[in-house]
């Protein structure tokens, strides 16, 4: 009698051929009752394992590879069963019995279906070319609908299977984030910042297609850090620096762009000026210390008016630089000039500060697998080019420091004197401005941490975004999520019946004071008019 658990699976023996082979040699069937007694062995993994496909009556469990059983028969022929990631708790894997009915099959090495999962998952179907240099290329934009195992996968035409970078917990987490911003685009893109490999990507527009990969975003004051860079490099700035300017800390007009060393009585660093986004400081920069070629050579380095040589289809982050007008290059190097960039750009830029000053190849393909499981493509990490010096990215990550610590993302990033992500220190910029592609406000937020060893960099995007949907809001949630961090609680509004009192005394005080001079006046005057009758 066969079991229970066993009544809606078909199970394929060694050496059998698979359900959609024409060959009428032998049907499958289920596992039959004098099945010996159940090899048991308990899994444990970060994405733990459901319960995995059937293994073959008379095999059993040797081990896992990379979230795949592998059973052998007494001959040594090898049968497998992909895992896919599930309920996380520990699962029992039970020799010859399944306990979910839409786990993945995998075929057994006997037949010339070897490696081959059914039911097969309805996957994006999608081509892969390689350029003369060796990069991978797909033909299309993945949709990251299904997934093989724990991994997000399409197939190729030939039946190859490519399989992405992503961390599938992440990318389920930060696809929730987008879908629930109350904004009318946002984008959010995930990236190790050693290797370049996206852990997540998700973008939600009702105009823009795949806005997660659109190049038509004014990069605002994220070019702030670009325009640092270059000062610190070719004028020996660093975070200390104090620069004189006039205005308020966002103005930048004719008024105030020119340096004007009478009127300038302001003073601001370099490094608090990074963290407040102080457009009139790094006005002041880009003429003082830059002009139009530096600036546009640094612009180059960091990314822009090239390609990523990204697997996908991605436009070139365009900056294009003023040489002759001051003005222009001035609001140019406060993040007001015309610099577009696109989401994963962003990440790869600030992925490059937290790589040492080496901006990363953005990876998306992780391996690419034959109909067997073989690995036939797996993309090496490649570095583009070097950005800056590997003490230049120290220094920016330290201005970038007080973006979270005093600066316009402090209230994310702290709660009253704690920091919201614990020891964990992240290293941020924020851009602000209108666009027209799509039309509305631009609200940036470009970040990694920790400082001390970089383990993720981060992207956000929005525009017009609601109350809970700043970019800074949605990026310290995928910190939280990535690092598992619980921020400390909102410190409590204390009541203050002092202060209340004691402005009213002051309240009160100010009207006797008032009274008393009136009253006086008001004397003075009346002897004024008795010596002048007298």
């Amino acid at each position: 009698m066969v079991p229970n658990v066993l009544r809606d699976y078909t199970v394929m023996k060694l050496g059998q051929t698979s359900p959609d082979t024409e060959s009428t040699s032998q049907s499958t069937s289920p596992i039959q009752a004098q099945t010996p007694t159940p090899t048991i062995l308990n899994l444990r993994s970060r994405f733990a394992l459901a319960a995995v496909a059937a293994i073959s009556a008379f095999g059993t469990v040797n081990h896992f590879r990379h979230n795949v059983a592998v059973a052998a028969d007494s001959r040594g022929t090898e049968a497998f069963a992909a895992a896919p990631a599930g309920i996380e708790t520990e699962q029992a894997l039970i020799r010859g019995v399944v306990d979910q009915p839409r786990d993945q099959l995998v075929m057994d090495s006997g037949s010339r279906t070897r490696g081959r999962i059914y039911p097969v998952p309805q996957l994006d179907v999608v081509s892969v070319t390689s350029s003369s240099s060796g990069v991978l290329r797909l033909s299309k934009r993945p949709s990251f609908n299904a997934r093989v195992g724990d991994r997000f996968a399409s197939v190729t035409p030939n039946n190859n299977y490519v399989f992405y970078t992503l961390d599938p917990d992440l990318q389920d987490f930060v696809s929730s984030v987008v879908k629930n911003a109350a904004a009318n685009h946002v984008a959010i893109v995930a990236m190790n910042p050693r290797t370049g490999a996206i852990l997540a990507i998700a973008g939600r527009s009702p105009t823009v297609p795949d806005i997660e990969y659109h190049a038509g975003f004014p990069a605002a004051s994220l070019f702030k850090v670009v325009t640092a860079a270059a000062a610190v490099e070719q004028a020996g700035i660093d975070t200390n620096s104090l620069i004189a300017f006039r205005g308020g800390t966002y103005t930048l007009n004719e008024w105030n762009y020119l340096p004007n060393p009478r009127a300038d009585r302001r003073m601001m660093s370099v490094g608090e000026a990074m963290g407040r986004s102080c457009n009139p400081v790094f006005g002041h920069i880009g003429l003082k210390y830059l002009n139009g070629s530096l600036l546009n050579r640094y612009a180059n380095k960091f990314g822009f008016n090239q390609s990523l040589d990204f697997p996908a289809p991605l436009s070139p982050s365009s900056a294009s630089i003023p040489h002759e007008d001051p003005f222009e290059l001035s609001r140019t190097s406060a993040g007001f000039g015309q610099v577009k960039i696109s989401p994963v750009h962003a990440a790869a830029l600030v992925s490059g500060i937290a790589n040492d000053g080496l901006l990363p190849r953005p990876q998306l393909i992780e391996r690419i697998a034959d109909a067997d499981g073989r690995t036939i493509e797996q993309p090496r990490t490649e570095i583009l080019q070097r950005i800056v010096e590997p003490g230049t990215a120290q220094s920016l990550l330290e201005m970038m420091r007080n973006t979270t610590t005093i600066g316009t993302s402090r209230r994310e990033f702290m709660r009253g004197s704690r920091p919201t992500l614990g020891n964990i220190e992240v290293a941020a910029k924020t851009g602000t401005l209108s666009g027209t592609d799509p039309v509305g406000l631009n609200n940036w937020f470009i970040a990694a941490a920790p400082i001390s060893n970089p383990e993720l960099a981060v992207a956000v995007i929005t525009v017009d975004a609601k109350h809970g949907a700043k970019a800074s809001h949605l990026g310290r949630l995928v910190f939280q999520k990535f690092f598992r961090v619980d921020p400390p609680p909102m410190p409590a509004v204390k009541s203050s019946p002092r202060r209340k009192k004691h402005y009213r005394s002051t309240k009160s005080s100010h009207y006797h004071t008032a009274a008393l001079k009136s009253s006086k006046a008001a004397k003075t005057k009346r002897s004024k008019k008795a010596s002048k009758r007298s």
